[in-house]
């Protein structure tokens, strides 16, 4: 199992309360500037590297101990290229505070990174996520190991909700799985990622869930430590509390769920208990109709349940699923899962998972949204794994008095195109005659979605 440094117990601190002269974060400039100016195994440019490798460490289970552990020998190497022993990295926690520091973001600071979008150093993330089609969430008191952590092969609430949401906000290489460390703000963000973690465990604990066994014997020796040699192998098991890592956090998350509010429970009421579960699977393989979209109709059972529960607080829908694509491209695109509810007056879709958009070396339209990974053949075929979790959202998103029928929708399409950074010389001048622009890359087909749902019916007491 890993150390701590010296027997040194780290305290990774709020960014957002920090100026540029706090020891630790002049410390991580003075390691940044240090690994930066190497070529070796312990450059930051290797970080970089090992980062953009597959070793299984996006889209499931191994994604939250995978990058605690590179966060875990980052540190240590910023901590000798620094020399201070006690580094911690900080976290910027986008929720508590939604804009930026601006040592952060000054062009003229040491943590600028220019491949970010144009505006970012005044954008409200939190108004930004409720604009945002972003729409899993973790609740950090009342997830399910599944849904939080993830499954082998389908991402986590965490991965595809706050961790996704801020990667593609911030653009350029942040939006990029193979490049997205080069940005100082990688670091930051992870470390917040990271902590979220660290406020779930706990309460997993104490509710008694039960870790899968599997997932705690996934082990991890991607990374290097300070002195450039191979690390030792960590397990799942090795890195599930900080304190055997040497570090702690300042305050655990604040937030009852990462992104969202929790359910706020009648007058008088204070939990809720679990009255039964119902499971259904779903699934539907076959070629998209004209508008590129995926249906499945939903068992009449949850579509009863749906028009009866008019609060949406005593029902919650959760599980996994897949979606396959079929295409020449497969990095930038999004796909989007919806609950289409089909009501007198209509249909109205309610979204439900989001899944990541940078799913980095499968290939890219060149220059479409930084995810570019050149002109590479990318397989014909790709499947993306997601976990979801929806409360009263789903339920009262829609106003209908009665329902019809329900439908799990499936869509596709690239993730915005951030705007260019600044440039450091004046605009050439446009040309008399302007060559037209490229044609869109085609979007993948959509041509099978699998489900496994599981309905549970609460009471409130």
């Amino acid at each position: 199992m890993a150390q701590p440094m010296g027997g040194v117990v780290r305290v990774r601190r709020n960014a957002a309360k920090m100026t540029p002269a706090d020891p630790d974060l002049a410390a991580y400039i003075r390691g940044m500037k240090a690994m930066r100016q190497r070529a070796d195994t312990v450059s930051w440019g290797q970080q970089v590297f090992i980062h953009s490798g597959d070793w299984g460490q996006h889209g499931g289970w191994r994604f939250l101990p995978w990058h605690r552990a590179q966060l875990y020998w980052f540190e240590r190497l910023i901590a000798h290229f620094s020399g201070k022993a006690d580094f911690a990295m900080p976290y910027w926690d986008w929720q508590s505070d939604p804009v930026l520091p601006a040592w952060l973001t000054a062009a003229d600071g040491a943590l600028w990174h220019r491949r970010r979008r144009r505006d970012l150093a005044t954008v409200d993330f939190v108004k930004a996520r409720k604009d945002s089609d972003f729409t899993d969430w973790a609740k950090l008191q009342q997830d399910s190991f599944s849904t939080f952590v993830g499954e082998m092969g389908a991402a986590g609430s965490v991965e595809s909700s706050g961790h996704g949401f801020v990667h593609v906000t911030v653009g350029g290489d942040m939006g990029d799985t193979s490049t997205a460390p080069k940005d100082p703000l990688f670091w930051f963000h992870h470390a917040n990622v990271d902590r979220v973690w660290a406020t779930w465990q706990p309460l997993a604990d104490k509710r008694g869930l039960v870790m899968e066994p599997g997932w705690l014997n996934e082990s991890f020796d991607n990374f290097v430590d300070e002195n450039g040699a191979k690390a030792r192998a960590l397990t799942a098991r090795d890195v599930l509390h900080t304190e055997a890592l040497g570090y702690r956090y300042d305050a655990p998350y604040p937030s009852p769920w990462f992104d969202e509010q929790p359910v706020r429970p009648p007058a008088g009421k204070t939990r809720r208990e679990v009255l039964q579960r119902k499971d259904f699977k779903v699934a539907l393989t076959d070629a998209p109709g004209a508008d590129g979209v995926l249906r499945i109709p939903l068992p009449a059972d949850i579509a009863a349940i749906l028009a009866s529960d008019r609060s949406g607080q005593s029902h919650e829908l959760k599980g996994s699923g897949r979606v396959r694509l079929a295409g020449e491209k497969f990095c930038g695109t999004v796909v989007r899962i919806g609950v289409r509810r089909i009501g007198p007056s209509g249909a109205v879709v309610t979204p439900m998972a989001t899944v990541l958009p940078f799913v980095g070396g499968h290939g890219a339209p060149a220059g479409h949204a930084g995810m570019a990974h050149g002109d590479a053949e990318a397989p014909a075929a790709h499947e993306h794994g997601f976990a979801f979790a929806v409360g009263p959202q789903l339920f009262d998103a829609t106003g209908f008095s009665d329902v019809l029928e329900v439908e799990v929708e499936a869509t596709v399409g690239w993730a915005p195109v951030p705007p260019p950074p600044p440039s450091a010389t004046p605009e050439p001048p446009a040309p008399a005659v302007a060559e037209p622009a490229p044609p869109p890359p085609p979007t993948p087909l959509i041509v099978a979605l699998s489900l496994d749902l599981t309905l549970v019916e609460y009471r409130w007491v």
